[in-house]
């Protein structure tokens, strides 16, 4: 790529005489406003040709992008360009500056290359280095102050202001869908796969009055796809593969994982789940709508059962461990020598085993045990332990462990409450300070920073609200807890394949497991406080 943008330039000999243009514009509404590429672009062949500066059409660069920012990442000269990988051409005309193509850098204003200070200082540092100056075409941007570091101060100023200026939209925008949502609004954006918009009101066309409405078609798709994730246990890949036989070659793993992953289903909208160009991260708690009976496709089991088993397959990282054969792949521990067992399948043949995976001198594993063996053994265990009577020690670990987590989240609760406290204090302090300010631009900085800090006190209490509820539990007494593990697998044997794994995941810890003279012997090691 650097090659083809040098060869493109040869053209242009005189760097003294030379200049290049950047152009950007981001929505719609900001070429409405006189920021239209044409418009930018006419300044800056005007401006150029005012100079008595070279400007051809190849070192005009123009792109439809946002200037937006990854929260938290250190913009340096040495990895700027890398940093600019959702800005292609800003990227080439770096590429050009850095092999000294040019001499002057024409805009129309500052928040068209940045409206990050971090990023502008960044970019500022970049092109001092390689002695090219940037001009603004807009009035007022240039600043001819006689001192320097005023120049700079107030380049500074600028530079702020529009990173202030992104964050407001930003802040008015989510507060304006998040307006829509709670009342049962389609904030904007594609509806999800299942659904199509529907006006409120026939005559209104206003993007925040539409509301979801079901297709029968897709929704029906909708429900075969979480039942294949939860009665199947099949994964996002597995999945989109079914998919595409039975649909036709459409679905791939992200729409399959988009789809499992959306709240919205449950006929609640939900808003806000993966934070924005700003916010690269998944929120753990979007904003639900209230309850849309004509848009609910999956019901609220569904929903709670789809979030259990991403919970425990995100910490497993095996999309085959659910619908593996081997019911007990992961827990069976060998006694020799304390390693997990592996599974292998050698066909009709020999069929399926578990195998140790230490060898021994003549190259076999130390324990080889076929799987109906090993299997059948640890459900007769298991119905042993679970119908012995004396369950005492059982019962003591499970309730020194219902204590110990009872303990920790009274401690972080604690913590919580002081963070509460401390941000509702910065909270009154800053409505002090706006009520006394006169300066209109002050108390507009203010008013943002309350509202990060009511956004921030929210969240708090979010998980303040969590933290009470689980304190609100209270462990099983020994005769309830003798029953609920006395019951609960009594048919084990008549339980679904998944079913099973999910059992043995949730309640079995490990399986010790032996072999001396061809007799088998097993321990298992239960994890009773699975049952808070």
């Amino acid at each position: 790529m650097k090659t083809q943008i040098i060869e493109s330039m040869t053209s242009n000999t005189n760097r003294e005489k030379t200049a290049a243009a950047y152009i950007r514009v981001s929505t719609e509404t900001q070429k409405e406003k006189g920021f239209s590429p044409e418009n930018q672009r006419s300044l800056a062949e005007q401006y150029a040709e005012k100079k008595g500066w070279i400007l051809d059409d190849n070192m005009i660069f123009e792109e439809a992008k946002p200037a937006s920012t990854i929260l938290g990442k250190q913009f340096s000269e040495e990895n700027l360009i890398e940093n600019m990988y959702n800005r292609p051409e800003l990227q080439k005309l770096l590429q050009l500056a850095g092999y000294k193509r040019f001499k002057y850098l024409i805009v129309y204003t500052r928040d068209r290359l940045s409206r990050s200070v971090a990023e502008t200082n960044a970019l500022d540092i970049f092109f001092k280095n390689f002695k090219i100056d940037i001009h603004y075409t807009k009035d007022g941007e240039n600043l001819n102050f006689k001192d320097d570091k005023m120049n700079r101060f107030m380049h500074i100023v600028l530079s702020s202001l529009a990173e202030f200026e992104a964050n407001t939209i930003s802040m008015r925008v989510k507060a304006g869908n998040k307006s829509c949502v709670t009342k049962g609004y389609w904030p904007g954006g594609r509806e999800p796969y299942g659904y199509i918009r529907k006006p409120i009101d026939e005559d209104d066309s206003k993007r925040n009055h539409f509301t979801l409405e079901i297709s029968n078609f897709e929704s029906n798709v909708v429900k075969t796809i979480f039942e294949y994730y939860i009665n199947e246990g099949l994964g996002y890949k597995r999945i989109a593969d079914k998919m595409n036989k039975e649909y036709g070659p459409y679905w791939t793993k992200n729409k399959i994982e988009s789809i499992i992953k959306n709240q919205t289903y449950t006929g609640h909208i939900a808003w806000d789940r993966r934070g924005g160009r700003r916010t690269h991260n998944k929120h753990e708690n979007p904003i639900l709508s209230n309850l849309l009976k004509d848009a609910t496709i999956i019901n609220e089991d569904q929903w709670n059962k789809c979030v259990e088993l991403r919970e425990q397959r995100s910490k497993l990282r095996d999309p085959h461990y659910y619908t593996t054969p081997f019911i007990l792949k992961g827990k069976l521990i060998c006694a020799k020598c304390n390693s997990i067992m592996k599974c292998k399948n050698y066909g009709k043949a020999k069929g399926s085993v578990y195998r140790c995976c230490i060898k021994s001198s003549n190259g076999r594993s130390e324990l080889i045990i076929k799987k109906e063996l090993v299997e059948n053994l640890f459900i007769e265990t298991l119905n042993k332990i679970l119908n012995f009577k004396n369950l005492d020690n059982l019962f003591e670990t499970y309730y020194n462990e219902f204590n110990n987590k009872h303990n920790k989240a009274k401690t972080f609760l604690k913590c919580i409450n002081d963070k509460i406290n401390e941000i509702q204090n910065y909270k009154t302090k800053i409505q002090s300070l706006i009520k006394d300010e006169t300066d209109s631009d002050i108390k507009e900085i203010l008013r943002s920073e309350k509202a990060i800090l009511s956004n921030l006190y929210e969240k708090y209490q979010q998980k303040k609200s969590k933290l009470e509820n689980s304190l609100k539990k209270q462990p099983f007494s020994k005769e309830t807890f003798i029953e609920s593990l006395s019951n609960f697998p009594k048919n084990f044997n008549k339980l679904e394949r998944l079913d099973k794994r999910l059992f043995i995941d949730n309640y079995i810890d490990k399986i010790i497991v032996n072999k001396i003279n061809k007799q088998l012997s097993m321990n298992i090691i239960v994890k009773p406080y699975k049952f808070i």
